[in-house]
């Protein structure tokens, strides 16, 4: 049997070497689930420091999630990012569309005003069975709190609770 000799590089091979580590689509998309979404700005820079630049960002990631039928249990945004609880609930689209969507409507929507830039990628979690929602949310919520942004959350004029959100 004639062996190869085995490469350094070939030894430290990574998982993602030209695949995807993420689950399908389609999983993305399921009636009921809940996703944890986290987009930030390129280079954490705080473009949605801007009141005007925020209040728009804060409004479009809102429409474009119930236009792609997804149900907003909380969403923040922060000077250099954002969070965002939602449920599928039509299962037409699947969360990358919204994701994308939302970063394109913004951008756009704010062009002329001031400048905003996103990270390519956003993190995204599906909440498990086991995960607390309620959880997610607090965090959500709390954000600016944490960041010593500001006293109260419910002060803070960018963040949103689903008024029936006793998931």
């Amino acid at each position: 049997m004639d062996h190869q000799p085995v490469s350094k590089r070939d030894l430290y091979r990574t998982y993602g070497r030209g695949r995807s580590v993420r689950i399908g689509e389609d999983n993305y998309r399921v009636i009921g689930a809940t996703y944890f979404v986290t987009a930030c700005c390129k280079g954490r820079h705080p473009y949605l420091a801007e009141p005007t630049v925020a209040e728009i960002v804060f409004r479009t990631w809102r429409e474009v999630a119930e236009n792609h039928a997804f149900r907003v249990w909380g969403l923040c945004v922060m000077p250099d990012h954002l969070h965002l609880l939602a449920e599928c609930v039509g299962g037409t689209h699947a969360l990358s569309d919204l994701i994308r969507d939302a970063k394109s409507i913004s951008l756009t929507r704010v062009r002329g005003i001031a400048p905003l830039y996103w990270q390519a990628k956003a993190y995204d979690h599906i909440l498990r069975n086991d995960e607390d929602p309620h959880a997610c949310l607090h965090y959500t919520i709390n954000n600016p709190v944490r960041k010593g942004l500001t006293d109260d959350s419910r002060t803070w004029p960018w963040t949103y609770t689903d008024p029936e959100a006793d998931l």
